[in-house]
């Protein structure tokens, strides 16, 4: 009898310690009753990268790595709130913290790395541009480039190319780039133009020589064929100077 009493006694122990065990490593919530899951936690965080950041959501490709278990939290309201890390026109890695609240209380604070990859619409070459040739409307398109990175010194309007001289040899698909090429002036000194001069329902036309280098839409210095004087007009194309009436 005196052995079993000491084998119930130690029996009692042993069970006692097992739950002392368990309650120290496993954190209990009075009425638990939601579990968040890894799959939760990544679409709340896309959506909230599509929403939290400056691009447009249709030029972005959003992914979000957690590989956590799932998140045991007590009965309540739930709130998830994000917080994203540097600027809100990222690329790349992109870190941002999740606190988890429930009733208004933090329960947890976690970690999560997205990537953020930017469709952007750039010019490109559409065939070989050999150096000190003045570009046309057919040397160049808009291409929908997919970027994990920055793009930088990247032309986005064709019109900012169009009539540029390639200052290089600018090869077929080429992001074409500020420092590839350069203005070069619509009319040059000693060009013949046509002055216009319109108002107030008249238009009047007289020949012109230009005494400056200008660009489009710029002013310059023309004389006046016709009665030899200097006046300023802007430049129109090559062969047009429109003066203010």
């Amino acid at each position: 009898m005196k052995t079993e009493s000491v084998l119930k006694t130690g029996t009692r122990w042993l069970s006692a310690l097992i739950a002392w065990a368990l309650l120290s490593t496993t954190p209990v919530f009075a009425g638990e009753s939601q579990v968040l899951t890894g799959e939760a936690i990544r679409e709340s965080a896309r959506n909230y990268l599509l929403t939290a950041m400056d691009w447009n959501p249709n030029d972005v490709q959003v992914s979000v790595d957690y590989a956590g278990k799932p998140i045991a939290l007590p009965e309540g309201e739930l709130n998830m709130e994000y917080q994203l890390a540097g600027k809100t026109r990222p690329v790349g890695r992109v870190p941002l913290s999740l606190v988890l609240k429930v009733d208004g209380e933090m329960k947890r604070k976690i970690w999560l790395n997205a990537s953020v990859n930017v469709f952007f619409d750039v010019v490109q070459a559409t065939r070989p541009v050999p150096r000190n040739r003045v570009l046309t409307a057919g040397d160049v398109e808009i291409v929908r480039v997919m970027s994990e990175r920055p793009l930088r010194n990247i032309i986005y309007d064709p019109e900012e190319v169009i009539g540029q001289k390639a200052l290089r040899d600018i090869d077929h698909g080429q992001n074409i780039s500020p420092y590839m090429v350069k203005r070069v002036p619509l009319v040059n000194r000693g060009d013949r133009v046509l002055i216009i001069a319109e108002g107030n329902r008249l238009r009047i036309t007289a020949p012109g020589v230009v005494k400056e280098p200008g660009f489009k839409d710029t002013i310059v210095q023309v004389e006046n064929q016709q009665t030899k004087k200097i006046i300023y007009g802007t430049v129109v194309d090559a062969k047009t100077i429109k003066v203010e009436f």
